[in-house]
């Protein structure tokens, strides 16, 4: 059984049993044509959410013009209980206004935190589905040739910005990951027929760009999932720094992943399976500057914050524990 296999079972008990849910959020959802028990019915998708930040966090998405991944309806979450996007949104928005809670999640990766400094307005310390105000890779829009947050180009699942114990400033691309897994398949060309090795290789080649090429057979290699999402997160890293976007000095793509999720880490890309083990591995080699590439699993950021110093947290650490069972064990 595969781990998304088991957390659709899980997910489904947790629906039925957890007092998070109403009676009419207990029912099948529609997903795909088809009715799940691990879906909310589509009415209820916003049940998906932890309650105390529901409405901030919907009303943050709609603001923004932001897409939810797979919402069944227009500004609303998807209503499946897998949705890697929803446990993002569930795990990072209470920390949304809370930069010294933050500050204490994150420190046990960036150990040489000040402070968390504020992203795109003043009381707030977290941006989600992070594009840019530039199209920095200069990709090309699927959606009328409008760049759209959470569709159609390169979306960082959330972003913060640190100042550091030397003065320095950190931008924190965080891709988060699930219950994803990746299939051997390769993805030069798109659905609308763009050939992608023309489109990021001139990045790739450029005189400082942060992959080593000289591990690579072919630019080809990197067109396998999740190959081909780490080199745009590193590549948009990369650009944020050659403009000192917020006057960033270091630009560093954070992954962070559950352990329990093997499926996840396999070595998809053939000609990559000769540098590592697993996809972390692989990505790590092929990274010039170690400071440019972290990984951390969500069971140990979860362990590492301390609920004694933010009781307030206490509600969003016991729907966590509980929603997500695995990260306590």
């Amino acid at each position: 059984m595969t781990f998304l296999q088991a957390e659709k079972k899980r997910q489904t008990v947790f629906k039925l049993t957890s007092n998070y849910f109403t009676k009419a959020a207990r029912k099948p959802g529609l997903y795909r044509s088809k009715l799940q028990p691990f879906c909310l019915p589509i009415e209820e998708a916003h049940q998906n959410l932890f309650p105390p930040i529901r409405d901030a966090a919907i009303d943050y998405f709609s603001k923004n013009q932001i897409v939810w991944h797979s919402g069944p309806l227009p500004d609303m979450p998807s209503n499946h209980l897998c949705s890697s996007q929803v446990f993002c949104v569930n795990f990072l928005f209470p920390f949304f206004d809370k930069p010294e809670a933050l500050k204490s999640l994150l420190l046990l990766i960036f150990p040489d935190i000040h402070r968390i400094l504020p992203i795109e307005n003043e009381n707030q310390y977290i941006a989600f589905e992070w594009i840019g105000d530039q199209n920095y890779l200069n990709e090309k829009p699927s959606l009328n040739n409008e760049r759209k947050r959470g569709l159609g180009t390169t979306s960082i699942d959330a972003v913060v910005l640190l100042e550091t114990t030397s003065n320095e400033h950190q931008f924190v691309l965080i891709e988060w990951k699930y219950a994803e897994f990746y299939q051997n398949q390769y993805l030069r060309f798109s659905q609308g027929g763009t050939d992608r090795s023309l489109l990021y290789k001139p990045l790739l080649t450029s005189e400082n760009c942060p992959i080593r090429k000289d591990l690579l057979q072919s630019f080809d290699d990197l067109l396998y999932d999740p190959f081909y999402q780490m080199l745009r997160q590193q590549l948009l890293a990369y650009k944020i720094e050659q403009i000192h976007k917020e006057n960033v000095q270091i630009a560093t793509v954070l992954h962070l992943y559950t352990n329990k999720n093997r499926d996840l880490i396999k070595v998809t890309s053939p000609n990559l399976q000769a540098i590592g083990n697993t996809s972390f591995e692989v990505w790590k080699s092929l990274v010039k500057d170690q400071r440019l590439f972290k990984n951390f699993s969500i069971e140990n950021l979860f362990a590492s914050f301390s609920i004694e110093r933010f009781p307030d947290f206490f509600g969003w650490w016991d729907y966590i524990k509980k929603r997500y069972s695995w990260i306590t064990k």
